[in-house]
């Protein structure tokens, strides 16, 4: 049985109302980024990370990209709810989400996985 509209709208506002699940999407707002980068950005355990990515995941927020052993994490900016994504992160605390970004820019020095150009992300 397809979902209604509504359940679908729910799903989607209840997986953007955790703060680590605001934090992940505001990183992939940026660029795309595998599971060991953002585990080591936010200073939680990988479990935790992959759980929030699922949730993310099922509402069609993001999209999963394996690359090897990597899992690489894909906003999905074509979601038709993604409009309430972006006014909604504009109010999201703006000096923790600057601390992320610096640090993203940290781990991406240490953690960069390396991939074929045959395996490029579109």
């Amino acid at each position: 049985m397809a979902m209604k509209q509504t359940e679908k709208m729910a799903k989607f506002i209840q997986a953007i109302s955790d703060e680590k699940r605001i934090r992940i999407l505001k990183m992939l707002e940026r660029r795309p980024m595998c599971v060991c980068q953002l585990t080591a950005v936010l200073g939680i355990k990988q479990p935790t990370v992959s759980k929030h990515i699922g949730k993310l995941k099922k509402a069609g927020i993001i999209m999963e990209k394996r690359i090897g052993q990597f899992r690489l994490c894909i906003m999905n900016r074509e979601h038709q709810y993604i409009n309430i994504w972006w006014i909604i992160s504009s109010f999201a605390e703006k000096n923790e989400l600057a601390q992320d970004l610096k640090k993203v820019e940290e781990v991406l020095k240490t953690i960069q996985p390396k991939f074929d150009s045959h395996m490029a992300i579109h």
